[in-house]
């Protein structure tokens, strides 16, 4: 299903990552953010690698779960690049009190365990944290220029609240930005539930 998905996505419009934005770009934005399994997220990468899909994966350095400055985590960061992806900043603002000078040094450090420059950045459950900065330089996903009701859609949760994912594409006229925020612990071999994908990520 993820397959005849990308497939369709690139007969209705181009792909942009978030870090080649400027104010021509139109298309769409395919983004994922990596809450909790990085080796999902790899899977993920590779899949669209087959499919000639460019996407960007947003990291985590507060992960509960994984740890990027990990060797075999690292290996997994340079093989997602080396699928033609983009890396950016996945950003906790719930874990600082000052959170501009954080966000600073959290793509100080990520940049060098990609050994690329970090130029997007998206924020972690803003809805739970009702904070939505704009950091200046960097690419945000929330930005009211690409993040809207009719600009954005995302599976949070298994769920696209009421919009259909067909239909939504279909809100690309040319000249407009597309946001699709789809999250890589959703998408396995054997259509799990919930349950089923902790159970994955408890493993990996």
């Amino acid at each position: 299903n993820y397959i005849k998905f990308l497939r369709l996505l690139k007969k209705t419009g181009p792909l942009i990552k978030f870090g080649s934005i400027n104010r021509k770009s139109n298309g769409f934005l395919l983004r994922h953010d990596v809450d909790t399994d990085l080796k999902q997220a790899l899977k993920l990468s590779i899949l669209e690698k087959k499919e000639n899909v460019k996407s960007t994966y947003f990291l985590l350095l507060t992960s509960q779960t994984y740890n990027l400055l990990s060797k075999d985590n690292r290996q997994i960061i340079k093989q997602i690049i080396e699928n033609g992806h983009e890396i950016g900043l996945h950003f906790d603002t719930s874990m600082y009190r000052n959170y501009n000078e954080r966000l600073k040094k959290e793509i100080s450090i990520l940049s060098d365990i990609c050994n690329v420059k970090i130029k997007s950045v998206s924020l972690h459950n803003p809805s739970v944290t009702n904070k939505y900065p704009i950091f200046k330089n960097l690419i945000n996903a929330y930005d009211p220029k690409i993040f809207s009701d009719q600009k954005y859609i995302s599976d949070s949760r298994m769920d696209f609240r009421g919009k259909d994912l067909k239909s939504f594409l279909q809100k690309y006229n040319g000249k407009n930005l597309i946001q699709i925020l789809l999250h890589p612990m959703h998408y396995t071999t054997k259509n799990e539930n919930y349950r089923g994908i902790a159970i994955i990520s408890i493993r990996n």
